[in-house]
This record gives structure tokens, C-alpha cells and sequence, in this order.
């Protein structure tokens, strides 16, 4: 990865805490999809994300966050 400060580098501090799993939209299409979603999680027992998936990280030499936004 790289920060905006110049570091480049593969020990960039993972944040899960900060990490975020946001619809951004509600359409019939998602309602359905939640639907499937919900009885994947009751069959499986494993909360699955919804939308996009967002990671965060904190750059080591600045502290700078980095957000990695993940569309499946």
C-alpha cells in the first residue's frame, strides 16, 4: 500500500474495529437478496456482509487512514 505522507509499505495497521458494512441502496432487488441472505445465515449460522465492505488501515508512519472499499 501507499499513504498520501510518501510511505510505502506492506505493514499497514488493519483497523477492523473501524471497518463498516453499509447497503447503499434499497431496492426490491436488495430486499430480495437480504431475504437470501437471512435464511443463509439461519441455515449456516454465519453473519455474511451486506453491501460494500469497507477495511480500514492506519499508515505506521504517520497514522494516516487508508479505507479499502471491497464490491462483490
Amino acid at each position: 500500500m501507499k499513504c498520501l505522507c510518501g510511505y510505502k509499505g506492506n505493514d499497514f495497521i488493519w483497523l477492523p474495529l473501524l471497518e463498516v458494512c453499509v447497503p447503499d441502496y434499497l431496492t426490491e432487488e436488495f430486499i430480495a437478496q437480504e431475504n437470501e441472505r437471512k435464511a443463509l445465515e439461519k441455515e449456516y449460522g454465519l453473519p455474511l456482509p451486506v453491501g460494500e465492505l469497507k477495511r480500514c488501515f492506519s499508515c505506521p508512519k504517520c497514522g494516516t487512514l487508508k479505507i479499502e472499499v471491497i464490491n462483490d
